[in-house]
């Protein structure tokens, strides 16, 4: 990026990384970095077609590069969805679908809270989402693996944390 801003003529690398070996760039980043950092679009790139390739490739086996993975949208860390909800581009600055929220043993208060204010649209006090949070910890320690949203709403049915 910054070449290209220092006045590089041009730049070659490889899309999604695949077949890089020696330090080349993945084009499609440095493209997105210029357009949403910068504001530089180059003409005749189709943007939401970087997306739409990149995800083919990963449904075919081929390693997508991080920023247009399905894993790289799933944000499990508390402090991590404490800055998603405050500034959803905080750790997705390439704007081709919403962050995932997922709960396991690196969950804080934050995911809680995102799950009742923003799926539920209900309130609880803080001590309320502390106790969800801690036994959804254990449950993925239990477990060993992390819950979507989907699967934690479910779970939620059976349990009684009063008027959660």
């Amino acid at each position: 990026i910054q070449a290209v801003r220092a006045g590089a003529a041009g730049i070659s690398g490889t899309f999604g990384g695949i077949g890089e070996r020696a330090g080349n760039v993945a084009i499609e980043q440095v493209l997105n970095g210029l357009r949403l950092r910068f504001g530089w679009e180059v003409a005749g790139i189709d943007y939401e077609a970087i997306a739409r390739v990149s995800q083919s490739l990963d449904q075919l086996g081929a390693r997508a590069y991080p920023p247009y993975s399905q894993a790289a949208q799933r944000h499990e860390a508390g402090i991590h969805v404490h800055s998603l909800i405050r500034d959803r581009l905080s750790y997705a600055i390439f704007p081709h679908g919403q962050p995932e929220i997922w709960f396991g043993k690196h969950s804080g208060v934050s995911n809680i809270r995102y799950l009742f204010e923003h799926c539920l649209q209900k309130q609880l006090d803080r001590e309320k989402y502390e106790k969800i949070c801690l036994d959804i910890k254990n449950l993925s320690i239990q477990q060993n693996r992390s819950f979507s949203t989907a699967e934690i709403l479910q779970w939620l049915q059976n349990q009684s944390y009063d008027s959660a």
